[in-house]
Parts: C-alpha cells; structure tokens; sequence
C-alpha cells in the first residue's frame, strides 16, 4: 500500500488483502485456541487455571515475542 495512491482502487483493493490477511490469521490463532480447549476438556477431569505476569515473563528478550503472541 506504501506505492499507493491513497484513496485509489488499487489502494482499495491492497487495503482488502491485507486486511483479509490479518482476519485470516486471526482466525487461525482462535480456532487453535478452541481446539486446544476442546482437547484439554475431553482429555482431563480438572483443569486449573494460573494468572501469570506477562509483562513481567516478556521481559526475558529471548521469549517476549513468543510470549506475546500466546498470550490473550
């Protein structure tokens, strides 16, 4: 979009893929959640939850982007 004239169709139609790309992504990343949800709640009687720091955990540089994206 950045070669673009703002406000063309072409902008338009870059505008839509893109953002068709990030709704896709956001898809995938949801349904994994409910998948991995689904699995846990057949697979095991009890299910604890902990409440975890994340700005505290995204500290460590080698692990706050993976961190980051895990978390919802």
């Amino acid at each position: 979009m950045a070669r673009k004239e703002i406000g063309s169709n072409n902008w338009k139609k870059a505008q839509n893929k893109i953002a068709r790309l990030h709704q896709h992504i956001a898809r995938q990343r949801e349904y994994f959640y409910y998948k991995t949800a689904h699995k846990l709640a057949s697979k095991y009687d009890l299910i604890a939850v902990e409440y975890l720091n994340i700005k505290g955990l995204a500290r460590n540089t080698k692990l706050s982007k993976s961190i980051y994206d895990v978390g919802k």
